[in-house]
């Protein structure tokens, strides 16, 4: 007896295959050293690229928001990737800490500070998102007394 099984296309296409994953990987790893370097335009095609051959990856989604957050006209791309990132992956605190930096470098500082804090919810011990909270306490008491304190007051340093 033979069966007989359709196949969907689109879904087939869209499966990442192991050598798509792997040169997913490598540029993934390569936009990771150019994000690094400062050279947020490379690491955005990286990211990108890495995205396209393996498009349920969060990190891979995340990333690319945090690379496009450095072109200010692209805001909302950027959030929407590190959002999209944390919806495919919830409890991975760097997809938070990814969505932090965009609204960082947006200037978005009272949002930066809330999703820090969402990070210590799910990792109470994250040294970055510490870091960055206490760096927004300091400042905020040079810069401009008590304005970050409510939302910081509750980390014991």
């Amino acid at each position: 007896m033979w069966l007989s099984f359709a196949v969907d296309e689109d879904v087939v296409n869209e499966m990442p295959f192991k050598e798509d994953s792997a040169r997913a990987r490598e540029m993934f790893e390569n936009g990771l050293a150019a994000c690094n370097a400062g050279d947020y335009t490379r690491a955005m095609d990286l990211f990108s690229s890495a995205q396209r051959l393996d498009p349920h990856n969060a990190g891979y989604c995340g990333y690319l928001g945090l690379a496009i957050s450095h072109r200010p006209s692209r805001f909302n791309e950027a959030r929407e990737y590190c959002e999209r990132a944390i919806a495919m992956e919830p409890f991975n605190p760097q997809h938070y800490l990814n969505l932090a930096e965009v609204y960082k470098v947006a200037q978005k500082h009272d949002k930066a500070i809330k999703v820090f804090q969402d990070v210590l919810k799910l990792d109470p011990e994250n040294s970055q998102a510490l870091m960055n909270l206490k760096q927004y306490a300091e400042e905020g008491n040079r810069e401009e007394p008590n304005r970050f304190e409510k939302l910081v007051k509750r980390l014991k340093w």
